[in-house]
């Protein structure tokens, strides 16, 4: 019917839990066999994407997305009791994955190096307001010396995970949602103007310029598995058991491109400027460690065409005559890893190198099927670590490319 059209899995009677107590124990569709243990398996999976374009003058143009993934997994034994019924037990396993898109532009900036400690340091103070929000929640009123609830300790995984999103997404702590597997989604973008061109001074020397930026920023939790353990027992000298085991989560930040100027002269010459900014900072729960990964690349391009090239030879005894797209781009791109500990309060740089690399190339079709490709990638990297060697790879040569068409 329309409820398995639409992905029913609950609600199928008054008194029934989901389909498997539905099917086994109203109407007992089920074989009735004691010896039969077999898994009851469910999955639910919600994807929002918004998408909107907008255009507050005629030479700019804003493109804003938001989208938001949750996907869930359930197994249960279900098994024919003495009774006459069908029970799971204390089966019930549930995992699953979350992600949203965010805002983290606040902190983007934040240089990650081993002496900032800005954005570390608020996030270890998040932690006593948030474990004083969730005791607050919970009607626990005691506090350990430090300030911190009872249960909701320094390294509990619901107290170090809103106090890791605030702190690195420049939120306050008194404002994030508790909830770890839940967020408010908030648009990214991509901007283009094109409006330079228009000016009188750059008619007179390009053809056409373009001015972009991309922000895109997604905090995700890669895997949790609800908690089998229950508060029910829970004493004042022990530590509250989270309702989800979380073991990592993150904040993925890209600016791609933060900043990119192309422009095509009145010769034809092809000019690109670029700056690339990304950071990936994640909080593992199990050893009580943030690593924080940034990125920063600055790409300088250049390209020409030479119109109606011939060749010196001949193909087949025929004259070939064709265009040559040159192609060249620089880049320098800087590389951090650190770690920081959150118990030792230790901070260490694990990685880094400095890459350079110059890539060339030169496109020519010999016929319409036919392409011949020159091409030249040199590759220098210099680490920031003494545990590493600077390396240089070059990569020359030429390919062909053979199109099929019908």
């Amino acid at each position: 019917g329309w409820g398995f059209l639409f992905g029913q899995q609950e609600d199928f009677s008054g008194t029934s839990e989901h389909f498997a107590d539905y099917a086994g124990n109203e109407k007992r569709w089920l074989v009735q066999n004691p010896n039969l243990f077999n898994p009851y398996l469910r999955s639910r999976s919600e994807q929002l994407n918004f998408r909107a374009s907008v255009q507050p003058a005629k030479d700019l143009r804003i493109d804003l997305t938001a989208n938001e993934s949750r996907s869930q997994n359930f197994s249960e034994y279900f098994k024919y009791d003495s009774t006459g019924n069908w029970s799971s037990g204390n089966t019930l396993l549930e995992t699953g994955n979350y992600s949203a898109s965010i805002i983290s532009i606040k902190t983007a900036f934040e240089s990650i190096d081993s002496s900032n400690y800005t954005i570390y340091n608020q996030f270890l103070k998040n932690r006593v307001t948030v474990s004083q929000r969730l005791g607050d929640k919970a009607g626990i009123m005691s506090r350990d010396p430090g300030g911190y609830t009872i249960g909701y300790d320094s390294a509990h995984q619901d107290v170090i995970i809103p106090a890791f999103f605030a702190a690195y997404s420049g939120q306050t702590a008194g404002d994030v949602s508790t909830n770890p597997l839940k967020t408010l989604m908030l648009p990214n973008w991509r901007i283009n103007y094109t409006g330079l061109n228009k000016l009188e001074f750059m008619k007179k020397y390009s053809k056409s310029f373009s001015i972009n930026h991309a922000y895109r920023s997604t905090y995700t939790v890669g895997g949790y598995q609800r908690s089998v353990a229950t508060t029910d027992t829970f004493e004042l000298t022990q530590r509250i058991q989270p309702k989800y085991i979380i073991s990592q989560v993150s904040i993925s930040e890209q600016f791609s491109p933060l900043i990119n100027f192309d422009l095509t002269w009145q010769n034809s010459l092809l000019t690109r400027f670029e700056i690339k900014k990304d950071r990936n900072i994640m909080l593992s729960t199990s050893n009580g460690q943030i690593t924080e990964i940034g990125n920063l690349e600055y790409v300088i391009g250049s390209g020409y065409t030479l119109n109606k090239l011939k060749l010196p030879f001949l193909i087949r005894g025929n004259t070939v005559t064709s265009d040559l797209i040159l192609r060249a781009d620089f880049s320098i791109r800087n590389s951090t890893t650190i770690i920081r500990k959150i118990v030792e309060n230790e901070t260490q740089v694990t990685a880094g190198q400095r890459v350079y690399s110059l890539k060339i190339t030169g496109d020519y079709s010999l016929t319409k099927s036919l392409n011949l490709r020159l091409f030249y990638d040199w590759v220098a990297n210099r680490p920031a670590i003494s545990n590493s060697f600077p390396t240089s790879n070059v990569n020359a040569g030429f390919s062909l490319r053979f199109t099929l068409s019908g």
